[in-house]
């Protein structure tokens, strides 16, 4: 997630916002609980950013992305932090 750049151009950033999602979308496999719902309301925000590119240049907010992106990568690393799911995995 800190890999997203505004300054980069839109295919890289697409990417990079396809790969995150695809690694939670894995991740939303072993899940349960609150968690499950915490996580799946990421995957939404990231898919909800990756259609904005689908948006010309001009007319999106790179500031917006931004902030959506960052505040949802703090999201994952104090919510979804794989130390803190411990108790929430699929048991076997």
């Amino acid at each position: 997630m800190q890999e997203i750049n505004v300054n980069q151009n839109d295919k890289r950033q697409v990417y990079l916002l396809t790969e995150a999602i695809n690694q939670l979308q894995e991740m939303d496999k072993v899940v349960v609980g609150q968690k499950k719902d915490a996580l799946e309301e990421v995957i939404k925000n990231l898919n909800a950013v990756k259609d904005e590119f689908k948006t010309p240049a001009p007319m999106r907010s790179l500031s917006t992305i931004k902030s959506r992106v960052e505040r949802n990568a703090k999201t994952i690393s104090s919510e979804l932090h794989p130390r803190l799911m411990k108790d929430y995995l699929v048991t076997q």
